[in-house]
């Protein structure tokens, strides 16, 4: 199971997590996906002007990916920021042994993991998980995709807690824009011109509104999205659950 990959500028990353497809267990009607707690995840780096034949293997126990942030290569090592759970963050799946996962194992962290490829395989992998930063549907202003950035935006989600967080990798200081009985949809930045600043645009998050049973879409200032919204559209009902788009200017 490959759900999302990286690329850096000099690189390409695929991780493949232990939910595993099997044709006898789709022709008997069963779940597509079985999640195998047994199995670690593995990653595959290889260079980007180089061939399959490159491919290095890595293997890190008891995580599971949904979504990557941003990845970048600096010198011999390669960053992969994504938020990882410590069991099956895809809940709709069960186990081998046909249990559904418990909410702990299913909870999604930032985390930085760096792939160092001048060391041997066991050596290599530096895992930094962000304290504080739960959540999932990560974001980054797009023009520094592939290479070291500073600011990133995920759907925050440390229930009852919920909202829309924003990182510093410099710093690591995180600011959140807290909403009450709602929860954020994945955030989109659009960026306020081409010349802007790393961050300088907006954030828009489509946000369910449980107690009201309809949606709004909320414009927050990419800057700090602690701000007040800059600008709500308040949908007349419910949107369902969307996962990915992408925001420009216009």
């Amino acid at each position: 199971f490959s759900h999302d990959w990286a690329v850096t500028r000099e690189h390409l990353v695929f991780p493949i997590m232990p939910l595993v497809a099997d044709e006898k267990r789709l022709r008997a009607g069963d779940q597509y996906y079985q999640y195998d707690p047994d199995l670690p995840s593995v990653w595959g780096i290889m260079p980007r002007n180089g061939t399959v034949a490159d491919l290095r293997w890595y293997k890190i126990p008891g995580i599971v990916l949904g979504h990557i942030m941003n990845a970048y290569t600096e010198g011999s090592k390669v960053i992969v920021d994504t938020p990882v759970s410590p069991g099956n963050c895809f809940c709709f799946f069960k186990d081998k042994h046909g249990n559904l996962p418990s909410l702990p194992e299913t909870i999604t962290q930032l985390t930085r993991i760096t792939f160092d490829l001048s060391k041997p395989e066991d050596q290599a992998i530096t895992m930094e998980p962000i304290q504080g930063a739960y959540g999932d549907m990560p974001k980054i202003d797009d023009r520094y995709a592939m290479e070291k950035y500073r600011i990133g935006y995920l759907a925050f989600r440390d229930f009852p807690r919920m909202g829309v967080a924003q990182i510093d990798w410099h710093t690591r200081e995180l600011k959140f824009h807290d909403l009450e009985n709602a929860a954020a949809q994945e955030p989109l930045f659009v960026t306020r011109s081409a010349t802007s600043p790393e961050g300088d645009g907006f954030i828009l998050a489509v946000v369910d509104r449980f107690a009201d049973k309809r949606t709004d879409l909320l414009i927050l200032d990419g800057n700090d999205v602690s701000r007040p919204a800059r600008s709500t559209g308040k949908l007349p009902f419910a949107l369902p659950m969307s996962f990915h788009g992408s925001g420009m200017p216009a």
